[in-house]
């Protein structure tokens, strides 16, 4: 794991650990840093085993997506090149930040709806990086925030008090065990209500 890793994730450390919170003797976390074991324990305690790896890597791509330009640039044609009129955006995981940096650029027309699931754009760590702020004004005319208090990628929570845009809305959901997962986001009643209406 890189360098930019590591302080990365020491950041996201200082922001969602419960202070004061410290790893039981048991827990050991082999596969990463060791300056990293308190994040992982608590991120396994609190949103289930395994969680922490899920989690870090999440975060590994989201800081490469946010400190790489080029790399930004070229996802976004991606993306952009595939939107052909009026079309809602789904969006999970990194897809959220790559879909709100997307529309905050005011590189597509043609999306009525921005639904991101399991986002984690709470997260002071990521905000900070974002090319464009969470409150720019999105191409989108409306957006819906799915998160599952139990995703650990979600960990820092919703983005009601982070987002003033006027067509923005919030609904938590209950994903079962898998709370990460997008298929268990896109089999809720609160995401497929939300595509009905457009």
């Amino acid at each position: 794991m890189e360098d930019v890793d590591v302080d990365f994730l020491l950041e996201v450390d200082d922001e969602v650990v419960t202070p004061g919170w410290s790893v039981p003797p048991t827990k050991g976390f082999p596969a990463l840093p060791k300056s990293l074991n308190r994040l992982a324990a608590w991120l396994d305690d609190r949103f289930g085993a395994g969680s922490a790896m899920l989690c870090i890597a999440s975060l590994r791509q989201v800081r490469r997506y946010l400190a790489d330009d080029e790399l930004a640039a070229t996802v976004h044609q991606r993306v952009a090149d595939r939107i052909d009129g009026p079309v809602a955006i789904v969006a999970h995981s990194l897809g959220t930040v790559v879909a709100h940096q997307l529309l905050a650029a005011c590189k597509v027309e043609g999306v009525g709806r921005l639904v991101t699931l399991g986002s984690p754009l709470a997260l002071s760590t990521v905000r900070k990086r974002l090319r464009y702020p969470l409150d720019a004004p999105l191409e989108a005319g409306v957006w819906l925030n799915v998160f599952d208090p139990r995703d650990v990628v979600a960990c820092a929570g919703g983005l009601k008090g982070h987002v003033r845009n006027a067509g923005f809305d919030e609904k938590p959901v209950r994903n079962g065990v898998n709370a990460h997962s997008a298929g268990a986001y896109l089999r809720s009643a609160t995401v497929a209500n939300a595509l009905r209406q457009g």
